[in-house]
């Protein structure tokens, strides 16, 4: 039996997901850090960080549309 394609979608999601969860306990030290970051070290933080979210709504739209909805 060949799988359903939303389960290959999201089963190739698990990685993006779970460095969410990585990249906010990461901002969690930093906050708790008594050293100051400049705004080049944030920068260089946000730009993974939102390419991540861009990955994970595209393959959240492609998994929807699979599933027979419409983003």
């Amino acid at each position: 039996m060949k799988p359903d394609p939303v389960y290959s979608i999201i089963s190739d999601m698990e990685t993006d997901i779970a460095d969410v969860g990585r990249w906010g306990e990461l901002l969690y030290q930093l906050a708790a850090s008594p050293n100051s970051l400049d705004a080049g070290t944030l920068h260089v933080i946000a730009a993974p960080i939102h390419a991540l979210g861009q990955r994970l709504e595209a393959r959240w739209s492609e998994a929807f549309r699979a599933a027979g909805g419409q983003p």
